[in-house]
C-alpha cells in the first residue's frame, strides 16, 4: 500500500527541516523514508525500561528484550529508573507506518502492532558498539505492502528452529509475510485432520507446530501465509488417494488432481478450511494454480461428464472453473486468493479480479496485459527473485537490475531476453522472493544479501547506490548473526570460501582438513555439539577451542545459560570432504563448480584427477557407474570424444571408500548443421524471448541451448528456409535425461498460410535420446517448417534442442 498520505503531511513537517536519505547516513535496511538526525546520542548501555501505553504492545518488550541480550550479552533489567523507551499505537498513522524519537526519552510510535515492532527493529540496527543509538527523528514507511519470502518445505524440509532463524531474518529486514509452500510433488507436510493419510511420514507438521510458529511470527511483525498446491504439483494427493483424486488411472497422470469429480471439491473446501483455521492471522491463502497437466482427462468419464454438466467446452475453461470454485472456497473463510499465473489471457469463464496474481514469468500471461486487465500483481520474477540451488542471482544484480515493476525470465542469455517493465502503477502490491527446492542448511546464508536487495526497492521507490547498499547490509548483517545464536563460528581450509556465486551449489568443501573455531563474549553461557546430525543437548560434548575435521561432518552447535535453557538458534551445518581435484581442457565455456549450466566440450578434451592423499587408491568409471575399490585405477589423464559422465573415489587400505566422490558428466557439442541452420525463426512466445527461437535452428545439438515454452494449445516453432526446399528428412533434438519424451507434430507450407502435416507424433512414447528423431517424409517442396510442441512427459515444460530439414 502506497503511504502517499503520511508521505505528504511528512514533508510538511516542521520537525523535519533538514531531510537527508538515511541509508547513506545510517546503517539501516530498508533505509528509512526520512528523518532529521541531530547532534548527539543516547545510550542504552546501563539498560532501560518500557512505557507501553496499548496492551496489545506487551510482547514487544520481552523480544526486544531477548534482542538486546542476543546483540550485546547484557541482560536488561527494565528498572524504572533506567532509559525509558514509550511505545504506542497512534491511530493517525497507516497500518505499517511508524515514528521513532530518540532524544533524553526514546519514542516509538506506529499505525499497528508490526509498525511498532519495525520501529523497534530500527532501534537495534541504529545502535552501535558503545550501544549508543544517535538523537534523531524518523519517520517511515514502506512504498509497497507485500514485502515477501516463499519457503519450499515440501521439496525440502524444514526444521521449526530453521524456519524460527528465517521469521529473524524477515522481522530484520521488514519482510512482513512468510509464504509456506506446504505441498508439493514430492511432500505434503500440511497436517490434514480430515485426510491425514495424506500427510507424509517425517515430513510434515503437527496443528501444534503450526499455531506455535504462526504466534511465533505474528509477535515479531511477520504474517504467515499458508500455500496448497493444486491442481498440478499434487503428486501426493494421487498417490495417497488415487480413488478420490486421481484421473481415471492414475499411472497417467500422477502430478494432477482431478478437476472433474465434485468429492473433489468437496475435500478440497474441507482442506482448505482446515488451513484458515490453522493460519489465523494470515489474510490470504495461495491455492497454487499452475503447470497442471491435462493428460488423462480427455477421456476420462468422469471428467467429460463434469464438462457437460457445467457447460465447460474443453479441459483448458475447466482448469478456469477449477480456479474459480477454488476462490469462492478462500472467500468463504475470509481469506483472500493468492495463485500463480498459470491461467491464460483468453477463455469463456472469467478468472476474477480479486485473486491476486503471484507472477513468475510470462508464458502463460503478459505482465502488461495482466495490468490493462485488472489484476493486482505480486512480483515473482523467475530473474532475479529465485533461490533454486545453483540457479540464481546474486544480490547485486537484484539491487541495480531489478524493481518492482520488472519482469525477467528464466533465461540467462542477455542478448536474447529483453525483459519487460511495466509503466508506474498501483496494482503491483509487492514482490516476493522465491526459494524453491533447498536444503535447510543452506537457506540463512543464501539469503541474507540477496532477501534485504530486494526489500530495499519494495522500501524506497528509489535506492541509493551500491556502495553505501554494502555498507549498511555489511553492518546489519553482522546484527543479525549476533540474533541467531551469541558466538561465531570462523572455518579455515574451506575449498570455495565465496557463497556469493549465483550459478553454484554453495555447498561447503573442504579438500584435506577443516578447522572450526567458535568465540562468544557473553559470560556464563556454555557451548555444546554434536557430529551426528542429532539434536544437541545439555549433555552433548564442550566445544573445543578448535574443532579438527577430516571427513564430511554435520556440525550442530547449541549455546545454554547456567541452568541448561538454550540460548538462540542451533548452529547448524554440513561439511563435504572433496579430496580429489578435476582439472580439465578444452571445455567449451568455463564455469564455475556446481554450475547449473553443463560443461561441454567440441571433439575432444582430458580430465586429470588430482589429490593430496597420495596413500590412498584413486579409481573411475566412464560409464556413469559407481567406482569400486576394482574400479580402473587412475594413472594418466582420461581422454573422451563422446558425451561421458566419469566418477572418481578414494579408496582406503581396506577397500573403503573416502570422503566424496566426484561426478560429473561432459556433454560433447554434435555440430549438425541442415537446412534450418541460422535461418529466421520466429515463435508462439517471441514477444516473451525474441530471439531465442535460434537456439533451435543453430546446427549445434548440445542439451543447455535450446527454445522452450510450456503447455499449451499453441506452442510452436516456424522456421523461414529463404527459398523453395525439396525435403525428405526431419530431424528433432528435444531435453533428454533418460526419464521424459516428448509429442509434437511438424508442418510444411509454401506460403506460411496453408499448411500440410508432415509429421505426427502426437501418440509417441519413446524416451528422448542424445540421438534425436529422425522422420522420413516423401519428398516435399516448403518454404516454412513448423514444429507444434505438445507434450512432455515429465513436467508441463517443452524444450526444443534443435529442429533440422534436410533434402
Amino acid at each position: 500500500m502506497k503511504n502517499q498520505i503520511f508521505i505528504t503531511l511528512f514533508l510538511i513537517s516542521s520537525l523535519l527541516g533538514c531531510t537527508k536519505k538515511i541509508d547513506q547516513t545510517l546503517p539501516l535496511v530498508p533505509g528509512a523514508t526520512m528523518f532529521d538526525l541531530q547532534s548527539g546520542n543516547t545510550s542504552l548501555s546501563q539498560g532501560f525500561s518500557f512505557q507501553i501505553e496499548s496492551k496489545s504492545l506487551a510482547p514487544l518488550a520481552q523480544i526486544f528484550n531477548d534482542d538486546f541480550y542476543l546483540l550485546t550479552g547484557i541482560k536488561n533489567e527494565n528498572s524504572k529508573q533506567l532509559q525509558p523507551i514509550q511505545l504506542l499505537i497512534d491511530e493517525t498513522l497507516t497500518d505499517e507506518a511508524y515514528e521513532m524519537h530518540v532524544g533524553e526519552k526514546v519514542l516509538i510510535k506506529g499505525g499497528s502492532y508490526s509498525a511498532v515492532s519495525m520501529g523497534l527493529i530500527s532501534l537495534l540496527q541504529l545502535m552501535n558498539k558503545s550501544l549508543e543509538v544517535p538523537k534523531v527523528v524518523l519517520r517511515d514507511s514502506p512504498e509497497l505492502e507485500y514485502r515477501s519470502l516463499m519457503i519450499d518445505v515440501a521439496r525440502g524440509w524444514h526444521e521449526m528452529s530453521v524456519l524460527k532463524e528465517i521469521i529473524t531474518l524477515c522481522k530484520w529486514y521488514k519482510v512482513n509475510y512468510l509464504h509456506l509452500h506446504l505441498t508439493d510433488d514430492q511432500s505434503f507436510t500440511f497436517p490434514s485432520t480430515a485426510y491425514p493419510q495424506l500427510a507424509t511420514e517425517g515430513r510434515s507438521f503437527t496443528l501444534l507446530e503450526l499455531k506455535e510458529l504462526n504466534q511465533y511470527a505474528i509477535e515479531r511483525g511477520v504474517t504467515l501465509v499458508p500455500e496448497i498446491d493444486v491442481p498440478g504439483h499434487s503428486t501426493q494427493f494421487v498417490r495417497k488417494m488415487p480413488a478420490l483424486f486421481g484421473i481415471g488411472d492414475p499411472g497417467k497422470n500422477s502430478y494432477t488432481i482431478s478437476m472433474g469429480k465434485e468429492e473433489v471439491y468437496e475435500a478440497l473446501e474441507t482442506i482448505i478450511g482446515e488451513i484458515a483455521e490453522a493460519f489465523p492471522y494470515s489474510p490470504y491463502i495461495h491455492i497454487g494454480g499452475d503447470e497442471a497437466f491435462f493428460t488423462g482427462m480427455e477421456d476420462d468419464p468422469e471428467t467429460i461428464a463434469y464438462l457437460k454438466k457445467h457447460d465447460l467446452p474443453n479441459l483448458d475453461e475447466l482448469f478456469r472453473h477449477f480456479l474459480v470454485r477454488l476462490n469462492e472456497m478462500v472467500k468463504s473463510k475470509g481469506k483472500q486468493t493468492i495463485a500463480w499465473a498459470g491461467f491464460g489471457e483468453e477463455g469463456e469463464v472469467e478468472i476474477p479480479k480479486d485473486i491476486i496474481v503471484m507472477l513468475w514469468e510470462g508464458q502463460y500471461f503478459e505482465p502488461k496485459k495482466l495490468l490493462d486487465q485488472g489484476y493486482s500483481i505480486i512480483n515473482a520474477s523467475f530473474k532475479p527473485l529465485y533461490v533454486v540451488n545453483n540457479r540464481k542471482w546474486d544480490a547485486d544484480y537484484i539491487y541495480t537490475q531489478w524493481n518492482p515493476n520488472r519482469f525477467e525470465s528464466w533465461a540467462t542469455e542477455p542478448d536474447i531476453y529483453r525483459g519487460i517493465e511495466l509503466p508506474e502503477n498501483d496494482q503491483v502490491l509487492g514482490a516476493t522472493m522465491c526459494v524453491w527446492e533447498q536444503n535447510q542448511i543452506n537457506q540463512i546464508h543464501r539469503l541474507t544479501k540477496r532477501l534485504p536487495a530486494m526489500v530495499e526497492h519494495l522500501w524506497n521507490p528509489k535506492v541509493s547506490d551500491i556502495e553505501s547498499f554494502h555498507a549498511n547490509l555489511a553492518s546489519t548483517n553482522r546484527g543479525f548473526q549476533r540474533l541467531l545464536r551469541p558466538f561465531e563460528v570462523e572455518t579455515t581450509g574451506r575449498t570455495y570460501p565465496e557463497m556469493d556465486e549465483g550459478n553454484f551449489y554453495e555447498h561447503l568443501w573442504f579438500s584435506e582438513r577443516l578447522r572450526l573455531s567458535t568465540s562468544t563474549n557473553f559470560e556464563g553461557i556454555s557451548l555444546r555439539y554434536t557430529t551426528d546430525g542429532t539434536d544437541v543437548k545439555p549433555t552433548s560434548k564442550p566445544v573445543e577451542a578448535v574443532m579438527e575435521f577430516t571427513n564430511t561432518t554435520t556440525v550442530k552447535i547449541q549455546a545454554f545459560d547456567e541452568s541448561n535453557h538454550p540460548i538462540g538458534q542451533p548452529y547448524h551445518q554440513r561439511f563435504f570432504l572433496k579430496p580429489i581435484k578435476v582439472e580439465t581442457n578444452a571445455l567449451w565455456k568455463d564455469l564455475p563448480p556446481g554450475s547449473w549450466e553443463k560443461l561441454r566440450f567440441e571433439d575432444q578434451m582430458t580430465i586429470e584427477l588430482k589429490t593430496s592423499f597420495d596413500d590412498l587408491d584413486l579409481r573411475y568409471t566412464t560409464d556413469g557407474s559407481p567406482p569400486k575399490s576394482t574400479s580402473d585405477q587412475y594413472q594418466e589423464p582420461i581422454t573422451i570424444d563422446k558425451t561421458t559422465r566419469v566418477r572418481a573415489q578414494l579408496f582406503d587400505k581396506a577397500g573403503e571408500p573416502f570422503g566424496s566422490g566426484f561426478s560429473e558428466t561432459y556433454y560433447v557439442i554434435v555440430n549438425e548443421p541442415s537446412l534450418t541452420t541460422g535461418k529466421p525463426t520466429i515463435a508462439s512466445n517471441e514477444h516473451l524471448t525474441p530471439g531465442r527461437t535460434s537456439l533451435a535452428t543453430n546446427g549445434r545439438i548440445t542439451l543447455w541451448e535450446m527454445w522452450g515454452g510450456h503447455v499449451d494449445d499453441h506452442v510452436w516453432i516456424k522456421v523461414d528456409l529463404e527459398k523453395i526446399e525439396s525435403i525428405s528428412k526431419l530431424k528433432v533434438y528435444t531435453f533428454w535425461d533418460n526419464y521424459r519424451y516428448y509429442q509434437y507434430t511438424i508442418d510444411g507450407s509454401i506460403n506460411g498460410e496453408t499448411w500440410t502435416q508432415l509429421v505426427d507424433f502426437s501418440e509417441n512414447t519413446t524416451m528422448s535420446s542424445i540421438v534425436g528423431y529422425e522422420h522420413l517424409v516423401d519428398p516435399t517442396e516448403v518454404r516454412f517448417i513448423r514444429i507444434n510442441m505438445l507434450y512432455n512427459s515429465a513436467n508441463p515444460g517443452l524444450h526444443l534442442v534443435e529442429l533440422g530439414a534436410f533434402h
